[in-house]
């Protein structure tokens, strides 16, 4: 679920990521986190992918970007569908969790995408 006030992703398993959060107390919780960034990072960005958990029901891994300590980017993406069907699953998704868009809040805004770099169809959480 997301919390439109706050932009806060709550999974299923009651862990949660909130916009707010740093990259010293992302480190320290409970998301099952790897031991280093992805070899993707490059300072003063810091990307961490993790394992895939339930995001209302539907499995979702994610993946988080940090400039320096603050969490910029959050990309989540369904691991249980083909690449073909997953921009539909996630638009669908959307529109169920937040209605109609766009989706502009005072947290951030929230995109279904296409990656630039082919990296595949994912639901992009950009935060101001």
């Amino acid at each position: 679920m997301i919390d439109l006030a706050s932009g806060t992703l709550f999974f299923d398993d009651a862990t949660e990521v909130d916009p707010r959060i740093t990259r010293p107390k992302f480190l320290t919780s409970p998301l099952e986190l790897p031991t280093t960034p992805d070899a993707t990072s490059a300072g003063p960005w810091s990307i961490y992918t993790l394992a895939p958990r339930l995001l209302d029901g539907i499995k979702f891994a994610s993946r988080l970007s940090f400039n320096g300590d603050a969490l910029e980017l959050l990309a989540l993406w369904n691991v249980e569908v083909e690449e073909a069907a997953r921009l539909e699953r996630h638009d669908v998704w959307l529109m169920k969790q937040l209605g109609e868009g766009p989706y502009v809040f005072g947290w951030g805004k929230v995109e279904s995408l296409t990656e630039p770099n082919g990296g595949g169809n994912i639901i992009l959480f950009s935060y101001m």
